[in-house]
């Protein structure tokens, strides 16, 4: 504050969107990367610019309302107050970029209203030395989670602001002092009093506004009562100050009043109208002579309204917390009784006599009385005898404080007279202050089954036992051999074939890890196999060999075994140990190896035949689609063969076939499979070679074959091979990977021989190429030109509850060159291969918020659902993408649905976790569609709670004619209102479908019979 001809400024440094009271605000990673340190600057820059042009703005005008009185110095200055109220509201708008902007705005305020460069510099260096003191005090004095609207924190804002307003009064004074341009003691005053009055106007506002706020404000006659107060105080202070010796009576008296009906932001916006009444009247200079002083903002009177209406606002601020703890008092009584009376066990209130004085459903029905003779009767009147002498002597250890609480199993004697046994789970709630017992809260379990089940279990145990003997006899007299184990692998137990084969007596074995005694390796490596009760205890569930295993003795003596391993399990289900069964298969084996070596192996080479050529071919399709994983198939073909064969005998090509193979294992990788297919034609199968690898592999053999030197009775062949190499797709069959190997070797063959060929695609398969290319380049040049259509479908709410409301999913058309409309299915499929749907998600998002906003706002009743692909989840800029949008649009989170498909979650689970978390902390709903699509759906329910679950389509399209999709879409919609999440069907096609989910109580529907997409415009 200064003479007229300067002035001071304001900034603050805004998060990446402007943040409403009470939202959250997110920390940022304890090490951010580069590119989100870098983006996170340009906001801050970007927020600090437009809080300078705010902190501008306020001090420009603060300068035109000083001058309407020339000669004066500002006493009003709103712009320091106004940042102090925003830190306040949002700690984390505070750092270089906020004191900076506040600087260049407060000097380029003073330099627009007249001031020189100097004078301009140091005022704008005092407005500056006060808002950072402010925010330091703030950060000191005032704690994040201590800032809160009652009247000890607005204590302590108040305060620091007319400290921080005393400090910056001080430079700026003595500044002017040093330059000769005011006096300190004419200009301190004015200074602070103008910056106090800011404040005292300011931070109520910062305290008491609130979305909650707002709208209890704005219900039932209370907007009235306001608007009312607010009209009628404009005249009434006019009328005060103009004829009255004592005006703040008027201003403060009425607010008093007034804050016992109405909450505390509508309290700081009616001061903020009786300050500036009285302001504006004072600039008319229609005040009446107040201790001696006739000028108006020479004198203090604003500062004193100011502080007159700080009672009214503390009134407001307790009165409003007292509503607030009433409501969270109401609401917690409401959900005790709930939870009482739904409780699946027995519930009641009993007095210190033993008379029932409240008692729930579960427990009438358990005990058969109802609610009105269970509470004319007393627990004592039901107990068994057997059982009460006990019961009282519990009670009476409670009541005496000796114990807090107690349990017991009891009888009661029902209504009928039959006994029923419960668990009785008694506590005691007293008198807060005087600690008299006041009631007893007792849970009453019914546990008569369980009772009925130990007496039968008892009855058991000596069949049970004799049940043992017999199968320990029958265990000694098998032929197979028989090992039992506790819970922790230990020897508990073997029989005398499994210690001949183990080489381990019972008795030294007992006790004995399992790995000890039972040594399995696997066949031809000698790795230690997985033991096969480790795996059955940890699936809990039989398991069976799987692969050629090898016993080792205790001797060494080596056996091939065949075993299995099946946990033990008591009468309760728990696992106790496990039993293990194997036989000596050793001579079994040895038979089956020699023939399916002949069955799989060629008689010649000693390579694998074509059949184990074809079982290779199918693991490494599993493989690749499986594990992703890329192999390649090469076919070899040898050049004139048929010569050397004709001319030098067949012995001779026995004899070069021999040697081929031997070049051929020479020149490839250990894991490659090399087969010889027949003739003078082979093939290897490249494990995890992508077919660019795989071709300097061919031209090796090509170059090793073509070396060779075959001699034949003194004469020199030299043989030479032509190779055909095709990818190993996941989705090929063996006869399409066969075929595709074969006509690149043919191709070698037709282009010269001794060369290496891969196979390329069809025709058909180049030309689905470019109009895939063509179709990205029509998506780019779309979205420049805003050739997109937005449509949009209906979705029904089926409840009858009263919670319909309008709800429609945003879908999306291509408008092409020519004016066509294209469907969907014609451009997604390329904007996904070439990584475009990040940027037409982000043009659905700008335009419908943006272009159609002001309709939408209209549309009070209105959802909308967007979908978001797979791409878009991955940028970690779309969420502050999506609340700069919906900040722009004016529209409330609580409108919009984001639906995520089910793949697209499980492939980008942390990028997913974190939108989701963002969108519903927004109040944003999501929607999980196409669920029950994959084979893990149901465990991302519990890893990712949602709104809204979409029913994927294949399963309603058959509900009429199959029950398979009947019972999985019943599970799926149980399951979902089970996690708390509505249920929508798609592909509602006809009035019979849309009676099945209706009656299977899927809450909402959508297809064809419901309505078909239709332009966005029609709706709004």
């Amino acid at each position: 504050m200064t003479a007229p001809a300067t002035q001071r400024v304001e900034a603050r440094e805004i998060a990446a969107a402007p943040i409403a009271a009470g939202d959250r605000i997110w920390p940022h990673p304890a090490q951010p990367s580069p590119a989100l340190a870098a983006a996170s600057a340009n906001s801050h820059v970007r927020q600090g610019a437009i809080v300078a042009w705010l902190y501008f703005i306020l001090a420009v005008a603060c300068i035109a309302l000083s001058r309407l009185q020339v000669g004066e110095i500002a006493n009003l200055w709103l712009g320091n107050a106004v940042v102090i109220g925003l830190v306040w509201r949002n700690p984390a708008w505070h750092g270089r970029y906020l004191l900076g902007g506040i600087f260049l705005a407060a000097t380029a305020a003073n330099l627009v209203t007249g001031a020189d460069i100097v004078l301009a510099l140091g005022l704008s260096a005092a407005n500056l030395i006060e808002i950072a003191l402010a925010i330091t005090l703030l950060n000191w004095l005032s704690p994040i989670g201590q800032r809160i609207a009652t009247p000890a924190s607005y204590f302590i804002l108040i305060s620091i602001a007319l400290a921080a307003a005393a400090v910056g009064a001080t430079c700026g004074s003595l500044f002017l002092a040093l330059r000769g341009q005011a006096g300190f003691t004419l200009s301190w005053w004015p200074w602070w009093s103008g910056s106090s009055t800011g404040a005292l106007m300011a931070l109520p506002l910062a305290v008491a506004a609130s979305k909650a706020a707002w709208q209890e404000m704005l219900e039932g006659s209370r907007k009235w009562e306001a608007l009312a107060f607010a009209l009628l105080s404009v005249p009434l202070v006019n009328y005060a100050l103009a004829h009255l010796h004592y005006p703040l009576a008027v201003v403060a008296l009425p607010l008093v009043f007034m804050a016992l009906r109405l909450n505390a932001l509508a309290i700081a916006l009616l001061a903020l109208i009786k300050i500036s009444t009285v302001i504006a009247t004072g600039l008319t200079g229609n005040i009446i002579s107040v201790a001696g002083q006739a000028g108006f903002l020479g004198t203090s009177l604003q500062l004193s309204a100011g502080l007159a209406i700080l009672p009214a606002f503390c009134v407001a601020l307790v009165i409003g917390r007292q509503r607030v703890d009433q409501h969270a008092l109401r609401k917690s009584e409401a959900r005790f009784r709930n939870a009482m009376d739904n409780s699946a066990i027995g519930m009641a209130l009993v007095g210190l006599d033993g008379s029932w004085n409240r008692v729930n459903r579960s427990l009438c029905e358990m005990l058969g009385y109802s609610p009105d003779e269970l509470l004319h009767t007393t627990f004592q009147a039901i107990t068994h005898p057997d059982d009460l002498a006990s019961d009282l002597n519990e009670v009476g250890r409670v009541i005496a404080g000796e114990i807090d609480s107690y349990r017991m199993e009891k009888r009661y004697i029902r209504k009928d007279g039959s006994i029923i046994w419960a668990l009785l789970a008694v506590s005691i709630m007293r008198d807060p202050r005087s600690r008299v017992p006041l009631y007893f809260i007792s849970q009453i379990e019914d546990i008569d089954k369980r009772k009925q089940a130990e007496d039968e279990q008892r009855s058991l145990t000596e069949a049970l036992y004799e049940e043992k003997e017999r199968l320990r006899t029958t265990l000694y007299s098998i032929g197979d051999a028989v090992m039992c184990t506790d819970a922790e692998q230990r020897v508990t137990f073997m029989n005398p074939i499994a210690e001949q084969l183990t080489g381990w007596l019972m008795a030294e074995a007992s006790g004995r890890p399992l790995t000890d005694v039972f040594r399995l390796v696997e066949q031809g490596t000698d790795k230690p196999a997985p033991s096969p009760v480790e795996a059955c205890l940890r699936s809990l569930a039989p398991y069976y060999i799987n692969g050629d295993l090898v016993l080792i003795a205790r001797n060494g003596e080596r056996r091939s075994i065949q075993d299995s391993a099946a946990p033990i399990r008591k009468a309760s289900g728990d696992i106790i140990g496990s039993v293990l069964v194997f036989q000596d298969v050793t001579k079994a084996k040895t038979l089956q190896r020699e023939l399916e070596h002949s069955a799989l192996h060629d008689a010649l080479t000693g390579l694998p035949n074509r059949k184990a050529l074809e079982q290779g071919l199918t693991a490494a399709c599993q493989q690749a689609s499986q594990q992703n994983r890329a192999h390649s198939l090469c076919f070899i073909d040898l050049d004139r063969f048929k010569v050397i064969n004709d001319s030098a005998g067949h012995a001779a090509g026995d004899v070069l076939l021999r040697e081929v193979a031997r070049t051929i294992r020479a020149n490839v990788r250990t894991g490659d499979l090399t087969a010889r297919l027949g003739g003078d034609e082979f093939a290897v199968i490249l494990a995890d070679c992508a077919i660019e690898q795989a071709e300097g592999i061919g031209n090796k053999l090509v170059e090793a074959i073509g070396a060779m030197s075959f001699v034949w009775d003194e004469k020199i062949y030299t043989p030479g091979a032509s190779i055909g190499i095709c990818e190993i797709s996941p989705t090929a069959t063996l006869g399409d990977l066969m075929s595709q190997a074969d006509v690149a070797c043919y191709a070698a063959k037709s282009a010269g021989r001794n060369r290496v060929s891969l196979y390329r695609p069809g025709e058909s398969d180049a030309k689905r190429h470019h109009q895939d290319i063509h179709v990205a380049a029509g998506i780019r040049a779309a979205i420049t030109a805003n050739r997109f259509r937005l449509f949009a479908q209906e979705i029904l709410d089926l409840r009858q509850d009263g919670r319909r409301r309008p709800y429609y999913e945003i879908l999306l058309r291509l408008e092409n060159e020519a004016g066509e409309m294209i469907a969907p299915g014609g451009f997604i499929p390329a904007a996904e291969r070439y990584d475009l749907m990040g940027d037409v998600d982000r043009w659905v998002v700008r335009t419908l918020l943006r272009d159609y906003g002001p309709r939408l706002r209209g549309a009070h009743d209105l959802a909308l659902a967007i979908n978001l692909s797979a791409n878009s989840l991955n940028d970690p800029s779309l969420w502050p993408f999506m609340q700069t949008e919906l900040h722009a649009s004016g529209l409330a989170p609580g409108r919009l649905h984001f639906e995520i498909t089910e793949t697209a979650l499980i492939n980008n689970l942390q990028a997913a976790s974190q939108f989701v978390s963002a969108a519903r902390a927004a109040d944003c709903s999501i929607t999980l569609d196409d669920f029950g699509s994959g084979l893990s759906s149901f465990p991302y329910l519990r890893q990712f709670p949602v709104d809204q679950i979409k029913i994927d389509g294949n399963f309603i399209r058959q509900l009429k004619t199959s029950m398979a999709d009947r019972t999985i879409v019943e599970a799926i919609n149980d399951l979902g209102h089970r996690f708390g999440a509505t249920t929508v069907a798609e592909f509602i096609e006809d009035a019979e479908t849309l009676a099945i989910v209706r009656e299977m109580g899927v809450d909402k529907a959508q297809g064809y019979f419901i309505g078909r997409p239709v332009p966005l415009d029609s709706i709004l």
